[in-house]
């Protein structure tokens, strides 16, 4: 694993972890993979638990409906450390502080 692949696999698991806090993750079965990959790594997941993350976590942060009400970017085209403010705030992470500067 290189440099960038390892801070893509730590940033997930932040963002997991994150999400798993806040209550967007909510289901037994989907924390429970969440915890899988946050402790152990996407790896160790059963083909089976691979299907229910691409099924149920992966859309929570990966689609094209979740969109900045500002600016229209998609979850999915932000990179994986700008997702969670997105997620939770309705507004990217540049939209959220330019708010933040008018205020």
């Amino acid at each position: 694993m290189d440099g960038t692949e390892y801070m893509e696999e730590l940033q997930l698991k932040e963002l997991l972890e994150e999400l798993i806090n806040d209550g967007h993750i909510a289901n037994a079965a989907s924390i429970g993979i969440a915890k899988i990959i946050i402790y152990e790594g996407f790896g160790r997941l059963s083909s089976t638990q691979q299907d229910v993350y691409n099924k149920y976590i992966l859309p929570i942060f990966d689609n094209e409906t979740t969109k900045c009400k500002i600016c229209q970017s998609t979850v999915s085209e932000l990179p994986t450390s700008d997702k969670y403010t997105l997620i939770t705030t309705g507004y990217c992470p540049r939209c959220e502080y330019n708010l933040s500067k008018e205020d």
